[in-house]
């Protein structure tokens, strides 16, 4: 069995990946710890690749349907024709508005979003739908009436008033949120709502991407990969003892607070 690095492609943020390889397939998944963005961080999806990649069910060549409902193999080039033709034929028929792309939501491989442009752009169609529209759509409706506002998610952490208080910190305040492992700088959001002696970050936040800087707290960096579950080797990334202070106050010996 020979080790690979790699990268996870099932969502956008890419995190990187160690994989065990054995005549062509795959046969060990972890986090991969010097990956400078994710750092051994592993979810449930990427340690189930071996699942996707070698399903039974997985097509490796086009099938096309027959007469009968049954399907028969045939090879790229007829079946990227025969695709073309009807739908073109649907195009000159009845308008770029009869066609509608959907996909290219950030999941998966994201040459989607680019190759289903240049569709719609030959199409000569303006409709475009993915997943976001959807997941976000709700999610920032129910951000709007669980917080009183649709623009909660924007990395900051958040604490009740009354710890705030006692840290002698203010709404919008930068503080130091220190684990075991790292630290890293915040913007404290009060939040009555939120468990005294709890603190909340949301993740996703603070990857890299080309061409723009880090957005919000890279709440990866508090994890550690020696502190997983045991199967997935997924970071414990709920429920993380940190300390939080003040940025300009001396960091803390211990980590009283849950994250």
């Amino acid at each position: 069995m020979k080790t690979e690095t790699t990268a996870c492609i099932l969502c956008s943020r890419n995190c990187g990946l160690v994989v065990g390889l054995e005549d062509g397939k795959l046969t060990s998944i972890r986090g991969d710890e010097h990956h400078p963005k994710s750092r051994g961080y592993l979810c449930q999806k990427a340690a189930r690749l071996e699942h996707y990649q070698h399903h039974g069910d997985r097509l490796q060549h086009p099938l096309q349907r027959q007469p009968d409902g049954s399907f028969a193999r045939v090879g790229w080039d007829e079946a990227l024709t025969d695709i073309a033709g009807r739908l073109t034929s649907l195009r000159d028929r009845y308008g770029g508005d009869a066609f509608a792309f959907v996909g290219g939501g950030g999941q998966g491989n994201h040459l989607g979003g680019a190759y289903g442009r240049q569709l719609l752009a030959a199409m000569k169609s303006r409709y475009a739908y993915n997943s976001l529209g959807q997941e976000k759509t709700g999610d920032f409706w129910v951000n709007g009436r669980l917080f009183g506002r649709q623009t909660c998610r924007d990395g900051a952490m958040r604490m009740h008033p009354d710890d705030a208080r006692a840290l002698g910190l203010g709404d919008g305040a930068l503080a130091v949120c220190q684990s075991a492992q790292s630290e890293i700088e915040v913007v404290i959001a009060l939040d009555d709502t939120v468990r005294r002696g709890v603190v909340t970050l949301p993740h996703g936040y603070g990857m890299c991407h080309a061409g723009s800087p880090p957005a919000g707290p890279q709440v990866n960096v508090l994890t550690s990969g020696q502190q997983c579950d045991p199967r997935s080797k997924t970071p414990f990334h709920k429920y993380v003892p940190v300390d939080v202070r003040r940025r300009d106050a001396p960091p803390a010996r211990s980590a009283p607070v849950s994250g």
